[in-house]
């Protein structure tokens, strides 16, 4: 807005001009700069929350079921999933965040859907499952709820959520995991049926 102004300075006043014109460019990207900083300072956070509260979940569920050891678990931020290869648990911490932020509004409700997925890939782990996305068979997507519904029951959380979730974001299935509705159903059958009662499927 200065620059006409100063050129009637002449030579010195262009250059000055120009010299104020940069430095009005570095403080706007000195500010994105900081801006973004602060923005990957928030996720980092976010995230180093998220793997904390797994590893705990994880913890329990060890102790729970006696096993010797667990999996590593690794976070793949950006893949909306979480899956079994080669001995590791991968998840995406921000996807599971995000489903806690949309379905859910209280503390049982978190609980409840972040353990069935934590007891999920566990029981695919427990029982060597490698998630090769080739040849990945709905028996083990069933048999792995099956386990997240004894972890749910035996820990005393509702399992309503998860499925209520599960029934959601999934609802049509694919070739590697049954529908959403289907695998609900039968994880509320094998979780009550774990607490001793029938219930219709």
């Amino acid at each position: 807005m200065a620059t006409p102004a100063l050129g009637l300075l002449g030579p010195f006043g262009i250059a000055l001009g120009a010299v104020l014109l940069l430095k009005a460019a570095d403080d706007a990207a000195n500010e994105r700069r900081r801006k973004q900083a602060a923005l990957d300072a928030y996720w980092t956070r976010r995230r180093q929350r998220a793997h904390e509260a797994v590893l705990g979940i994880a913890k329990r569920i060890k102790a729970l079921a006696n096993l010797h050891s667990l999996p590593p678990f690794v976070q793949r931020p950006g893949s909306r999933n979480a899956w079994v290869q080669h001995g590791i648990i991968s998840y995406d911490p921000d996807w599971i965040m995000e489903l806690l932020e949309t379905y859910c509004s209280d503390t049982e409700c978190n609980t409840s859907v972040v353990v069935g997925i934590i007891a999920h890939e566990l029981g695919h782990w427990i029982h060597g499952d490698d998630c090769d996305i080739q040849t990945h068979p709905w028996h083990m997507e069933y048999r792995a709820d099956g386990w997240a519904a004894w972890v749910l029951a035996s820990m005393g959380i509702a399992s309503s959520h998860f499925e209520c979730v599960l029934a959601t974001i999934d609802r049509h299935g694919g070739p590697n995991h049954p529908p959403g509705p289907a695998r609900a159903r039968r994880i509320r059958v094998l979780y009550w049926r774990w607490l001793g009662y029938e219930v219709a499927a």
